[in-house]
């Protein structure tokens, strides 16, 4: 359970990281 929600947290940062990148260029 702890695992499965470290690893939606994670894809959230990259999805999140992702769509700032994005924005900036």
């Amino acid at each position: 359970m702890l695992n499965s929600w470290h690893s939606g947290n994670v894809k959230l940062k990259k999805l999140r990281s992702i769509a700032r990148s994005r924005h900036r260029f």
